[in-house]
This record gives structure tokens, sequence and C-alpha cells, in this order.
């Protein structure tokens, strides 16, 4: 098996005995690699969080209301309260609150409601969040804890002067084996309040490199089965890789020509 390090993948240990390598008469070979499905996880957790929040703060920027990013802190009193589902109600909450308070203060265009949330595990293993939110000049969120919003634990508000840098710092503890460690059903990230051309754009950089290439800037990147699509124009890129499952390993695969 050929000797590949690309996009975080390392090379399959175990590709000769799957009959992934071609006959030396052959001018093609395949080369495999062994996928870390939390590695991979990790990775799309910190492109997605640090692209969001760059996406995030130019709106922001560019829009009509002067505000400024908060970062809102969750912590649980003790494990067995954990839930799922606990930081979106909270979110849920909040938004409500937001929506309610803009309506009263701006008569027209309305501020959205951007937020950005990335889960941490305790030395313990519990659960926490850190979530950014944007607030309008003129709206005051109160604690989360006290409005009964967040009823698991404490919180704690703060002014964050970077926000892109706030979320960079948590987003980088996150490892393979913390996404491992993670309690099953737990979202460990979201991103909420872009516009449709952010979107796009966090698409975009969500895809793969040979993808991006093929499609380029503006395209409009989906995942379809066998490959990407661009929905703006319809293109489809069928990817040359194949996967397999073996032992419970992942592993893709693909033909290459002979050097």
């Amino acid at each position: 098996v050929a000797k590949v390090q690309q996009h975080g993948f390392s090379a399959a240990a175990g590709g000769r005995s799957l009959g992934l390598v071609h006959s030396s008469t052959s001018d093609t070979r395949r080369v495999s690699m062994t996928l870390d499905p939390n590695h991979l996880r990790s990775v799309r957790l910190k492109k997605s969080i640090i692209t969001g929040a760059r996406l995030h703060d130019q709106e922001a920027k560019k829009g009509a209301f002067r505000g400024a990013w908060y970062m809102l802190t969750t912590t649980y009193r003790n494990r067995s309260d954990c839930s799922a589902r606990d930081i979106s109600e909270t979110l849920k909450r909040i938004r409500g609150f937001f929506n309610r308070a803009v309506r009263l203060r701006f008569r027209s265009y309305r501020p959205r409601f951007r937020y950005l949330w990335v889960g941490e595990l305790t030395k313990a293993g519990v659960p926490h969040y850190h979530v950014l939110i944007w607030i309008p000049r003129g709206i005051f969120i109160p604690k989360a804890d006290r409005r009964g919003w967040w009823p698991h634990g404490h919180t704690k508000i703060e002014k964050a002067r970077n926000a892109v840098g706030y979320l960079a710092k948590y987003a980088s503890k996150f490892c393979p084996d913390m996404i491992a460690a993670f309690p099953k059903g737990f979202r460990t990230h979201a991103i909420g309040g872009l516009d449709v051309e952010s979107k796009r754009e966090l698409r975009w950089w969500k895809a793969p490199k040979s993808a991006r290439d093929v499609f380029g800037p503006l395209a409009d990147i989906r995942k379809a089965l066998g490959g990407y699509v661009d929905k703006l124009t319809g293109e489809f890129w069928p990817s040359p890789w194949k996967v397999i499952f073996d032992k419970g390993q992942l592993i893709i695969w693909k033909l290459e020509l002979s050097a």
C-alpha cells in the first residue's frame, strides 16, 4: 500500500490483505487510507466554528446595528442532570427573549439572533458549553440561570473582545479523544443566524479541497451519493474515493496511475 498522508488521514496498515494493491503488470495502483472518525469530527468542528465565527463577525460589522459579542458559559451542578437537548432548549428561550426585545426597540428592520456554541468536557467527563451571542446595543440579556433558562447549574456571561479568538481557543481543545468521550447523542457544536451567502461559504469551506478545486469559489457544494454537487448549477462531481469497512476500520481507496 502506498504510504499516503493527506487531509489528516493515515496510511492503511492492512491494505495488502484487503487486495488494495494491483499487480506489477498493471498501469494503475490502488491507494488506501484509514480514516479515524473521531479525528474527522474534530477537524470538522474546528473548521466549522472558526469559519462560522469569522463569517458572523464580518456580517455583524457590516450590518446597520452596533453591538457586541458576549460569551455565555453554562455548567452543570452534577452529571445526572445532563441531557442532550439542554443547550438547544436554553438557546430557544434566549432567542424568544431576544426576538421580543428587538421587536420593542426596532420598528422596521431588526437584527437577527446570531450565535455559535462549542461543548467541552470537564476532567470528570461532564459537558459544559461556551456560547457566543451577538447582542445589539440597547438590548440586555439577563443571566440564564437566574431567569430559569438554564436550570441545571451555573452560568456566566461576559463581553468577548475577540469573538473569533474566543471560540477558536475552545475549538482547538477538541481532539479525537474528547470526541470519543463525549456522551452519546450530545452535539459538540452549532452555528445559527448566518445569512444565505455566509451559509453557502461555510458549506464551501467544509467541503473537501478536491471538490472546492473542481467547482470553484462561488459554488454551493452539497454532498451527494457517490460525490458532490453544486446546487447552483446542478453539476455533479463523482469522488474518486471508494469506501470499505474491514474489522471495524473505515478505509477509503482510489486508483492512481503508476509512476
